[in-house]
């Protein structure tokens, strides 16, 4: 396994790790998409996707298969790795799916890097640590932003244009979610597909410190 990198971050979200996600296709053409966080471990469990879960973007046909969480020990033994594997489902896969008017929250914290001189870094970073990464060279900062995910579960879906373009890049308060500022929140990922009787409808919100007017 390669260096965990954990720097000055606190662990209570999943630092990902460089070089990662890994892709890897096999001799059946199917991708395998994996990835290596750092956490606290006493948060692990918790913050793991759930079993099953879709991965957003171009590979959403792999689902969540396999999660591995190895304490780190040593000068950081409060902290464990996580790997988190995508597969493509099998006919023996043990999965099922929920019934029509259920829903699934999911929150996960995404790395992003941010020019130094950006709004919403100088919002997250003082005065002093900026001068002091430019000082070193530096034109960007890592930081780490929550995502939420609202999935439904519906009995039926109007395919309509209409429908598939409503609130994609739109900011707004997340359904679902208690207390959130509408103007830090936009919906940047959107899909929905049948899953039998069972249609499967998923928005996910990224969140923007300094809000996205």
């Amino acid at each position: 396994m390669s260096t965990i990198y954990i720097g000055s971050e606190n662990g209570m979200s999943l630092i990902l790790q460089a070089g990662y996600p890994t892709k890897t296709r096999d001799e059946n053409g199917c991708w395998q998409i994996e990835y290596l966080y750092a956490c606290r471990t006493t948060v692990a469990e918790s913050l793991v996707p759930a079993y099953y879960a879709q991965l957003s973007g171009p590979h959403s046909d792999l689902r969540c298969l396999g999660i591995t969480i190895r304490p780190l020990g040593g000068a950081h033994k409060d902290f464990s790795s996580v790997t988190v594997t995508y597969k493509v489902p099998t006919s023996n896969t043990s999965a099922s799916t929920p019934s029509g008017g259920e829903t699934v929250k999911e929150a996960t914290a995404t790395f992003r890097e941010l020019p130094l001189d950006s709004d919403e870094a100088k919002n997250i970073l003082t005065q002093a640590q900026i001068d002091a990464k430019k000082a070193q060279g530096f034109e960007t900062v890592g930081v780490a932003s929550p995502q939420y995910t609202y999935t439904q579960y519906l009995e039926g879906y109007n395919w309509t244009q209409a429908n598939i373009v409503s609130g994609i890049n739109a900011a707004g308060s997340p359904p679902g979610l208690s207390s959130a500022n509408a103007d830090r929140w936009k919906m940047v990922e959107f899909s929905v597909r049948a899953e039998g009787e069972v249609i499967e409808r998923r928005r996910a919100y990224q969140y923007n410190a300094v809000g996205w007017a």
